[in-house]
């Protein structure tokens, strides 16, 4: 009887720090690509790593990416409707980005390889 109660004790702790794991949106292991998809990927000329990230730093590049893009964007002159398009898609892309990369950083800060990806990122300081 005691061999029932002691595995309980074991798994307890186990699923306490599983609840208390970031909830990724990938149901990958870890949000990392499998080898097949790993094979398959294609990385964005501006990050070439970007296949061995894992799911939450990929998605995360990608949006800081959107940020960027929406930031150079210029509209014709005189173009209201371009000009409102433009500022809806910056602050979609950019709100939060700061936040999201510092958090980002002081949980990869130990993993060379996502640390060094994060570190070329710049602070952005809103849309």
């Amino acid at each position: 009887m005691r061999r029932p109660s002691l595995l309980l004790l074991c798994l307890i702790p186990l699923a306490a720090a599983q609840a208390r794991a970031p909830k990724l949106d990938d149901p990958r292991p870890n949000g990392h690509l499998s080898p097949r998809e790993r094979c398959l990927c294609e990385a964005p000329e501006r990050h070439p790593s970007w296949c061995e990230q894992p799911h939450e730093v990929r998605a995360f590049l990608q949006r800081y990416d959107d940020c960027e893009h929406w930031r150079g964007e210029e509209a014709p002159q005189g173009d209201r409707q371009r000009s409102k398009e433009i500022v809806q898609g910056a602050n979609r892309a950019c709100k939060g980005n700061d936040r999201r990369l510092t958090e980002l950083r002081r949980r990869y800060q130990n993993v060379p390889a996502v640390a060094a990806v994060l570190s070329k990122l710049e602070f952005v300081h809103g849309p």
